[in-house]
């Protein structure tokens, strides 16, 4: 546990608290998450296994918190550059399908032969 360092409430922003990671000393090199204690003073430190237990609940990745230290604008030229770089070999109406906002897909090769 770090000192200083504590998940206040479960209504606490992530922004809040990278704030306070950086107010206590930022981010230590080694660690890949942050979470906190499940104790009335929700003491939080940083580890590297990704689970959440009974007394424990693993909250931030150490990507979280490097993109909020990025500017919008860096942040959106990275997102351009994966645009750019997205390429689409070939397209087969047999394997391409289509999720709704439910999760149901549907198969457009069974949509079109239905249609026909």
């Amino acid at each position: 546990m770090r000192e200083g360092l504590a998940h206040a409430n479960a209504c606490l922003k992530d922004d809040e608290f990278f704030k306070l990671i950086d107010a206590t000393g930022g981010w230590p090199a080694g660690y890949e998450y942050v979470g906190f204690e499940h104790t009335s003073e929700r003491a939080a430190g940083f580890t590297n296994l990704n689970q959440n237990t009974g007394w424990w609940t693993t909250l931030n990745s150490q990507d979280d918190y490097y993109l909020w230290k990025l500017s919008p604008k860096a942040l959106q030229r990275i997102v351009d550059a994966a645009i750019s770089a997205a390429r689409i070999t070939s397209v087969s109406a047999a394997t391409l399908h289509i999720k709704n906002s439910r999760g149901y897909k549907a198969e457009l090769a069974a949509l079109t032969e239905k249609a026909k």
